[in-house]
């Protein structure tokens, strides 16, 4: 679904998980972004934390350009928020060392929007791979293989929220690529 048009009530958290990681469960999200810029192609890091690599596109949104859906992921986290604040509190406390209070909810949430130096933001959009292939449909007719992806090629993603993180006590939304159009 365009990600203009997703109907907030449809978010729903789920159970907490524990496979190679902790993580809470985000059912329902996945949404359709408009044309985004990829910053740098494909990128590969390790996190530390599952000792694996994560592969990811980094999808650059101009304020000047971009303010609905800079709007509408707020509004996104936002839902998230008051329903971690509202609904889902001891859940949370779950991945905190120490206990927060439900208004600590809103400062230790970190936004799907980084900043960068240059003015603008960035989605980071995580590649789900199983360390051989990458498991997303690609659909294009000039490229064939995700490595392809350059630095300043326009992309449509879709997108779904794969659940919150939760790190150095800061809880965040992690989104996956589940499909690629070029």
């Amino acid at each position: 679904m365009d990600i203009f048009s997703f109907p907030l009530e449809d978010i729903v958290i789920g159970k907490i998980k524990c496979n190679e990681s902790k993580y809470l469960e985000v059912e329902n999200l996945e949404v359709i972004l408009p044309k985004l810029e990829c910053i740098n192609g494909v990128c590969q890091k390790i996190n530390p934390s599952i000792k694996k690599d994560i592969f990811f596109l980094d999808m650059k949104i101009k304020p000047e350009e971009h303010k609905e859906l800079i709007l509408k992921i707020q509004e996104i986290e936002n839902k998230i928020i008051s329903l971690l604040e509202n609904e889902h509190f001891n859940k949370i406390n779950y991945f905190f060392e120490s206990s927060l209070s439900n208004s600590d909810i809103k400062n230790v949430f970190k936004s799907s929007l980084l900043e960068s130096n240059e003015n603008y933001y960035y989605l980071r959009t995580k590649l789900p791979h199983d360390n051989i292939k990458f498991l997303i449909p690609i659909i294009n007719e000039d490229l064939s293989f995700i490595e392809d992806i350059k630095f300043g090629v326009g992309l449509n993603l879709s997108i779904i929220c794969s659940g919150l993180w939760f790190l150095n006590q800061k809880v965040g939304l992690s989104w996956n690529v589940s499909k690629i159009i070029i």
